[in-house]
């Protein structure tokens, strides 16, 4: 009768060439790993590149949107004058007093308050209107106001553009 001889790992030798069923199992594991890699790869491109579609779509021609939206505000606002805008506050925090600094012809260097409004709508980048935050203004930068004249002379600005 032959004895029963436990393999240790001395008589385990690595068998190449050789394909077990564990092989199989990590080869397709692995297969379908990387194709399921391949595919969220993919799927990121696409979002990725149908939002830069979209992004592009919104790049409109800025002279017809001032055309346009200078005819949709004009009859409402009694006051349309481009020139520079300068905060005169005095230094105290939370000050914000902005004022129009513009020409007209034998009148130099005419100046009138900008009063800014929830409803005041500010287009200073990408030709978008959006709420005004004074903070993005720039001392001395060149814009177009279009608003309401107040009994005191200053302006209710409804629209400001950006004039580049």
């Amino acid at each position: 009768m032959r004895s029963r001889h436990i393999k240790t790992t001395k008589d385990m030798k690595i068998q190449w060439n050789k394909v077990t069923w564990y092989s199989t199992v990590a080869a397709v594991l692995l297969g379908i790993g990387i194709f399921a890699l391949g595919v969220y790869i993919g799927a990121l491109y696409e979002r990725g590149r149908a939002a830069m579609e979209i992004v592009e779509g919104l790049k409109i021609d800025r002279k017809s949107i001032v055309e346009r939206t200078t005819e949709d505000v004009a009859p409402t606002a009694l006051f349309m004058q481009e020139g520079n805008i300068k905060n005169m506050a005095t230094g105290e925090i939370e000050e914000d007093d902005w004022v129009l600094i513009y020409d007209q012809p034998g009148a130099p260097a005419l100046t009138r308050k900008l009063i800014f409004t929830t409803e005041s709508r500010c287009v200073v980048e990408k030709g978008i209107p959006l709420f005004c935050n004074t903070a993005n203004f720039e001392q001395g930068e060149r814009v177009l106001v279009m608003g309401v004249p107040n009994e005191d002379g200053s302006i209710v600005v409804e629209r400001l553009e950006s004039v580049h």
